[in-house]
Protein backbone atom coordinates (compact mmCIF):
# COMPACT_ATOMS: atom_id res chain seq x y z
CA UNK A 1 0.00 0.00 0.00
CA UNK A 2 1.22 3.33 -1.06
CA UNK A 3 0.23 5.37 2.30
CA UNK A 4 2.52 3.17 4.54
CA UNK A 5 5.26 3.87 2.03
CA UNK A 6 5.01 7.50 2.08
CA UNK A 7 4.19 8.07 6.13
CA UNK A 8 6.70 10.61 7.84
CA UNK A 9 6.33 11.81 10.85
CA UNK A 10 3.89 14.60 11.45
CA UNK A 11 6.19 17.49 12.76
CA UNK A 12 8.05 17.56 9.36
CA UNK A 13 5.33 18.12 7.23
CA UNK A 14 4.36 21.23 8.63
CA UNK A 15 4.30 24.51 7.06
CA UNK A 16 2.94 28.36 7.42
CA UNK A 17 0.43 27.30 4.25
CA UNK A 18 -1.73 24.64 5.31
CA UNK A 19 -4.73 24.82 2.76
CA UNK A 20 -8.52 24.49 3.43
CA UNK A 21 -9.46 21.13 5.13
CA UNK A 22 -11.49 18.39 3.20
CA UNK A 23 -12.24 14.82 2.09
CA UNK A 24 -8.33 13.70 0.24
CA UNK A 25 -10.73 13.11 -3.09
CA UNK A 26 -11.58 16.76 -3.08
CA UNK A 27 -8.72 18.07 -3.75
CA UNK A 28 -8.36 18.81 -7.48
CA UNK A 29 -5.38 17.42 -9.33
CA UNK A 30 -4.20 21.23 -10.29
CA UNK A 31 -3.27 21.49 -6.24
CA UNK A 32 -0.49 18.97 -6.54
CA UNK A 33 2.87 21.03 -7.00
CA UNK A 34 5.77 19.73 -9.00
CA UNK A 35 8.45 19.78 -5.67
CA UNK A 36 5.93 17.64 -4.00
CA UNK A 37 4.04 18.32 -0.75
CA UNK A 38 2.38 16.44 1.94
CA UNK A 39 -1.50 15.69 2.76
CA UNK A 40 -1.94 16.12 6.84
CA UNK A 41 -4.94 13.72 8.04
CA UNK A 42 -6.98 13.64 11.32
CA UNK A 43 -7.96 10.41 12.69
CA UNK A 44 -10.36 10.47 15.54
CA UNK A 45 -9.54 8.00 18.42
CA UNK A 46 -12.04 7.70 21.32
CA UNK A 47 -10.00 10.50 23.49
CA UNK A 48 -8.07 12.13 21.16
CA UNK A 49 -7.75 13.30 17.49
CA UNK A 50 -4.35 11.93 15.98
CA UNK A 51 -2.67 13.56 12.99
CA UNK A 52 -0.99 11.70 10.12
CA UNK A 53 1.18 13.03 7.38
CA UNK A 54 1.04 11.70 3.88
CA UNK A 55 3.91 12.93 1.80
CA UNK A 56 3.96 12.95 -2.24
CA UNK A 57 6.91 13.89 -5.08
CA UNK A 58 9.99 12.47 -6.27
CA UNK A 59 11.76 12.07 -2.95
CA UNK A 60 9.07 9.32 -1.90
CA UNK A 61 8.44 7.97 -4.91
CA UNK A 62 4.85 8.97 -5.23
CA UNK A 63 2.76 11.16 -7.18
CA UNK A 64 -0.06 13.04 -5.61
CA UNK A 65 -2.80 11.01 -7.35
CA UNK A 66 -1.23 7.65 -5.89
CA UNK A 67 -1.15 9.10 -2.87
CA UNK A 68 -4.56 10.56 -2.62
CA UNK A 69 -5.83 6.98 -4.09
CA UNK A 70 -4.31 5.34 -1.00
CA UNK A 71 -5.82 7.69 1.60
CA UNK A 72 -8.94 8.28 0.48
CA UNK A 73 -10.79 5.64 2.40
CA UNK A 74 -9.33 5.34 5.74
CA UNK A 75 -8.78 9.08 6.21
CA UNK A 76 -11.83 11.21 5.42
CA UNK A 77 -10.83 14.97 6.86
CA UNK A 78 -7.25 15.89 5.32
CA UNK A 79 -5.23 19.34 4.81
CA UNK A 80 -2.39 19.95 2.43
CA UNK A 81 0.72 21.24 3.39
CA UNK A 82 0.86 23.99 1.30
CA UNK A 83 -1.95 26.15 -0.60
CA UNK A 84 -4.20 24.82 -3.75
CA UNK A 85 -5.21 27.27 -5.22
CA UNK A 86 -8.16 26.09 -8.17
CA UNK A 87 -8.86 27.88 -11.46
CA UNK A 88 -12.07 29.36 -9.91
CA UNK A 89 -9.86 30.88 -6.89
CA UNK A 90 -7.33 32.31 -9.60
CA UNK A 91 -10.08 34.07 -11.26
CA UNK A 92 -11.82 35.31 -8.00
CA UNK A 93 -8.20 36.40 -6.83
CA UNK A 94 -7.78 38.23 -10.34
CA UNK A 95 -11.11 40.22 -9.73
CA UNK A 96 -9.91 40.91 -5.82
CA UNK A 97 -6.70 43.02 -7.18
CA UNK A 98 -8.82 44.96 -9.47
CA UNK A 99 -11.98 46.00 -6.91
CA UNK A 100 -9.50 45.76 -4.10
CA UNK A 101 -11.62 42.76 -2.24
Amino acid sequence: MVAINVERDVSTCYTEMLSHSAEPMNFPETCARPEGGAFICDVWEPRRTVRRCFKYGDDVGATFEEVQDAISVPYTYCSLNHMCIDKRMEFYQHLCKHWQC
